[in-house]
Parts: structure tokens; C-alpha cells; sequence
């Protein structure tokens, strides 16, 4: 069993979503394999933020980012995602 440390940044879909709530729906949208361990909320320009994510990856799991990455999109208020590094533990 293998582990990777990911980072994602996560954009809402607009200016007016509360990124308390997507941060709070993160827990439960991603699977099993994979542990929530820090996030932040950080501006990107004029008023907008963003979330960034670290995530503890099990590779074992087959297909595990792919899974990672639809459980991020499937949280209402998300509208980009995007893996900004990535390492081997």
C-alpha cells in the first residue's frame, strides 16, 4: 500500500457560493481511500476565493484520483477543480 499527498485547489461556481459549505460536504463526497487532512480558504483575485485541499491518498484503491476527483465535482457550489501537486509518501 502505497500513499500520495495531493493538493487541490477547488472554485466555486461563482462569487456568490459559501465555501464554509462546500468545505463542509468534503468529508462525505470523497471515497473511501482517501483522508481529508487540511483546508484553507485563500483569495485568487477581485473578491473571489478559493478552497485548497490536502488529501492523503491509498493508491492501492483502484481508480482512486479518478474517484477523488468526481466526489470534489459532484459537491453542489463546486465548479473547477485541479490537482496543483502531488507527491509519493
Amino acid at each position: 500500500m502505497g500513499q500520495i499527498a495531493s493538493v487541490y485547489d477547488i472554485m466555486p461556481e461563482g462569487s456568490g457560493i459559501d465555501l464554509r459549505v462546500i468545505i463542509k460536504s468534503i468529508p462525505t463526497a470523497i471515497p473511501a481511500g482517501v483522508e481529508l487532512k487540511e483546508v484553507n480558504i485563500q483569495p485568487v483575485a477581485f473578491g473571489i476565493d478559493k478552497i485548497v485541499a490536502f488529501f492523503i491518498v491509498d493508491d492501492s484503491y483502484d481508480s482512486i484520483g479518478s474517484k477523488l476527483e468526481k466526489g470534489l465535482r459532484s459537491i453542489d457550489g463546486v465548479g473547477e477543480i485541479e490537482c496543483t501537486d502531488s507527491t509519493v509518501l
